[in-house]
């Protein structure tokens, strides 16, 4: 009986073991989004990086619950792989061609930056296409960069704060993020070599994730000034500030469109979270998923015509797209592991997105846009996520890269001339004369006098 006893035991422990492991599992699907809601840390623990969830719930349902309850038993059967495109007809399969969207067979890159010459700003200087991530592997988390093969990775932010959620601006010359260096979550901005950063909110509550307008001149961000999460837009300055979605739900996630008319966001209004569009202007909200399932985070496609998204609905996070009006919704990654959190290339060819598929912690790789040739990034023992591609810089928009655009030496103001001595306190500014306040050897307070260099 003793014996009997202890292997009962012995069984509810490895099944609260195994409970505990699918949870985990299950669970990162609440996570990926609470991630960006509440800067919740990857902490290693055992080896083993776990994400910690802050519980909340939604019309009276533990969205934890939800999620526990969708774990299910799946084979780990993948899809056939997709055949080999060829968009731009030049004979070099997408997922090797150097300028995928304009025909160049001999595949020519004078500079080595990866992209070939008949689609790079600057042919002739190195100006690689970035990748802005968010990385824990200094003990805290931080804004990395990296080139878009993967090299070069280096930590921008450097705060002993936490830093995430990285977004580029259109013209790749800024990074937004989120932080909460000053107390509370806050937008910064900085320049995309991680100088002169610089606050844009400055709220008591937490503003987060924030995202670029395609003309670099907006950033809508998600705010929970109002007690509860909602889309903000504001200037790229940090001003006129405003809310667009005015609901009682948890919005969050927002997404231009790459023409700025629209903006796709995330919500569970209806229940569970679903891809939601509005005009840019917040009217005409409308849920473009439909899903019982979670579906979250969604990007567009920079021709606008496809939203990527993240959805459990195959009982583990995998990438989604659709086109921009919500049909044809296709799984893209098929794989065991948990995938989420897409972003375009900045020509539409390739997807960047987190994967847990290689161990027990999140690593940056990139696909094909139609989910062919997945490539690990980042290799890494930390969490790498939230990634943001950027295009090649082009501060000016007028479509030379700024490695090949010397900047400009400033035009020197000139010197007004004044003929003759003023004649009164104001024209003292000019002409080299001087206003001088306090009489000493001059004859009063107030005289204007003149420096002549006499060459003694």
């Amino acid at each position: 009986m003793k014996n009997f006893r202890k292997s009962i035991t012995s069984n509810k422990r490895n099944n609260l073991r195994l409970f505990v492991q699918l949870s985990v599992v299950a669970l990162f699907a609440v996570a990926s989004l609470l991630m960006w809601q509440t800067s919740a840390q990857i902490q290693d623990n055992n080896n083993a990086v776990k994400p910690q969830v802050e519980r909340f719930s939604t019309n009276g349902t533990s969205q934890q619950t939800a999620i526990l309850s969708a774990i299910n038993a799946t084979d780990g059967t993948l899809m056939p792989t997709p055949t080999a495109m060829d968009t731009d007809g030049d004979g070099v399969p997408d997922f090797s061609d150097n300028c995928p969207l304009a025909a160049n067979a001999n595949q020519l890159d004078t500079d080595g930056d990866g992209i070939g010459d008949v689609c790079d700003n600057c042919p002739t200087i190195p100006n690689p296409e970035k990748i802005a991530f968010t990385s824990d592997r200094d003990g805290n988390q931080e804004i990395y960069v990296m080139n878009a093969d993967g090299t070069n990775q280096m930590n921008l932010t450097n705060n002993p704060a936490s830093d995430s959620v990285p977004s580029f601006s259109p013209d790749g010359s800024k990074i937004a993020f989120t932080s909460d260096r000053d107390g509370n979550q806050e937008i910064y901005v900085m320049d995309a070599d991680g100088s002169n950063p610089m606050r844009l909110t400055n709220n008591t509550t937490g503003d987060f994730q924030p995202s670029f307008s395609p003309d670099g001149s907006k950033i809508a961000f998600t705010s929970r000034r109002d007690g509860n999460n909602e889309i903000y837009v504001m200037n790229a300055d940090g001003t006129n500030q405003m809310n667009l979605t005015n609901n009682l739900e948890f919005d969050s996630q927002p997404s231009f469109s790459p023409d700025g008319s629209k903006i796709a966001f995330t919500s569970p209004r209806g229940g569970n979270f679903e891809i939601y569009v509005m005009n840019s202007d917040g009217t005409n909200q409308m849920n473009l998923t439909n899903n019982p399932a979670f579906d979250f985070t969604p990007t567009f496609s920079p021709d606008g015509s496809k939203i990527a998204f993240t959805s459990n609905r195959d009982f583990n996070n995998e990438i989604y797209v659709m086109n921009a009006d919500g049909t044809n919704q296709m799984n893209l990654t098929n794989n065991p592991a948990s995938d989420s959190v897409p972003s375009f290339s900045p020509d539409g060819s390739k997807i960047a997105f987190l994967s847990f598929r290689d161990g027990g912690n999140s690593e940056i790789y990139v696909m094909n846009s139609d989910g062919s040739n997945p490539m690990r990034l980042t290799n890494n023992p930390a969490s790498d996520s939230l990634p943001s591609w950027g295009a090649q810089a082009d501060s000016d928009g007028d479509g030379i890269g700024d490695a090949c655009e010397p900047t400009p030496t400033p035009t020197p103001t000139p010197t007004p001339t004044l003929i003759g001595p003023p004649t009164n306190k104001e024209q003292c500014k000019n002409g080299g004369w001087m206003l001088f306040n306090v009489p000493r050897r001059f004859k009063n307070q107030g005289d204007c006098i003149q420096f002549v260099n006499t060459g003694r």
